[in-house]
């Protein structure tokens, strides 16, 4: 892939006032066009979220540049209902593999009249983007992590937007996801623990085996906090038939290293 890296000064927030110069929000300011996307790419990991204080991970709001189109503003938060099959609390913040899956999208931009499931959707970072591309998607994840989605969708959707919002815990995947028809899915940071793991297999068997689905294309963006359940899992999906490809990888020194898979 010929993507090309310009560095940026290190992240400062801007504080937007309203009236009587009273703060309201402070909003951190990515370009996806800025984020490396091939190699060993060194710098100062301006871009890494995960190097983040608590604040930035999840006080502020994200806005998200995309070429030609109108931004993204994504919400975090800390407070959501606690999941038993997430009982680490991932899906509340924008991740790196968010950023980077994203940034792929936006450059690939083949998601016209695309109809995309996104598993795990967190704050919808990825979803939204795709959406923004011209995709028709399907956001899900766990009924904890809904009221933060779905605030995101609302915010950065209008009405007239095809999408959906459903709950989907992995593990329970044949209860709707058989025989709906997916061109796409989408699918970042799905495998922070060996707790995912069975669950995220048994989703992705459904997808494969659902009479409705036409010939499945799946893009997986992973930061490598655990690299054997992510070699686990390709090795898996081999044997039982899937084509498995490195597209992309980055090593910035900065944190773990990130991949994308199709």
């Amino acid at each position: 892939a010929d993507f090309w890296f310009k560095p940026l000064k290190p992240w400062k927030p801007r504080k937007m006032e309203g009236k009587r110069g009273k703060i309201v929000e402070v909003i951190e300011e990515i370009s996806l066009l800025d984020l490396p996307l091939d190699g060993v790419v060194p710098g100062e990991g301006w871009w890494r979220r995960s190097l983040k204080d608590y604040a930035q991970r999840f006080r502020v709001k994200v806005k998200v540049h995309l070429e030609g189109l109108e931004p993204l503003v994504i919400s975090q938060s800390p407070q959501l209902a606690w999941e038993k099959s997430d009982p680490m609390m991932t899906g509340g913040t924008v991740w790196d593999a968010a950023l980077l899956l994203s940034a792929y999208l936006s450059r690939w931009r083949r998601l016209q009249r695309c109809c995309v499931l996104e598993l795990g959707s967190g704050t919808g970072l990825v979803g939204l983007v795709a959406s923004r591309l011209g995709a028709e998607v399907t956001f899900t994840d766990l009924p904890g992590m809904l009221p933060l989605l779905e605030a995101n969708v609302r915010q950065n959707l209008p009405p007239s937007a095809l999408h959906q919002i459903r709950p989907l815990a992995w593990q329970d995947a044949e209860s709707w996801i058989h025989g709906q028809r997916y061109d796409l899915v989408l699918m970042s940071d799905v495998l922070y623990h060996e707790g995912q793991y069975d669950s995220l297999l048994t989703a992705l068997r459904v997808l494969a085996t659902s009479k409705g689905s036409r010939r499945l294309r799946v893009l997986w963006a992973q930061e490598l906090h655990h690299p054997e359940l992510c070699q686990r899992l390709q090795h898996q999906l081999c044997t039982e038939g899937w084509k498995v490809k490195l597209l992309t990888s980055i090593d910035d020194g900065f944190g773990q290293a990130l991949c994308i898979f199709r």
